[in-house]
């Protein structure tokens, strides 16, 4: 597969997991096949992420994390932030990536005060965890169906100063 864009971030999704997400250095999401009659075929390209009004602080637009797959339902999403540690979740499938919503943060405030720099699902189930340049290390467990409404578990990892 040549995305002609330089891969930042690479993810499977599907309930074969026969399709890649690539994210390039510019925050173009691509999907592609590599399974199928077709191996390698582009299947959809959503470009328009990172300018999520949501996501948008002052004049610094958000940028795209990385996707989530959920096996149990069949859904997948995409992770983008906005430089002050916000995360949001965008419903991912081949005709559109429509933004789900801001993900709340715990009720102690816990989260995210800076920009997120990785994400890692847990396992098959919708649990993930986000590192940041806060040096913060965050769980999210999704409360009830929608991953939209995730709250951290825990936060852990804070960076202390010399």
């Amino acid at each position: 597969m040549n995305t002609e864009e330089g891969v930042d971030r690479l993810g499977l999704v599907a309930d074969d997991l026969a399709v890649a997400c690539t994210v390039s250095t510019t925050g173009l999401l691509q999907l592609w096949s590599l399974g199928g009659p077709q191996p390698g075929a582009l299947l959809a390209r959503h470009d328009c992420l990172r300018g999520e009004p949501a996501l948008r602080v002052g004049e610094s637009d958000g940028y795209v994390l990385g996707t989530l797959y959920d096996e149990g339902s069949g859904v997948a999403h995409v992770a983008a932030g906005g430089v002050d540690g916000r995360l949001g979740l965008f419903h991912l499938n081949l005709e559109a990536a429509s933004f789900s919503g801001l993900v709340p943060h715990g009720a102690g405030g816990g989260g995210h005060s800076g920009v997120v720099r990785s994400l890692a699902q847990l396992g098959a189930s919708r649990r993930f965890a986000t590192g940041g340049e806060d040096g913060l290390v965050c769980l999210w467990r999704p409360a009830g169906r929608r991953p939209a409404s995730a709250a951290p578990a825990a936060a852990a990892g804070k960076r202390r100063r010399p």
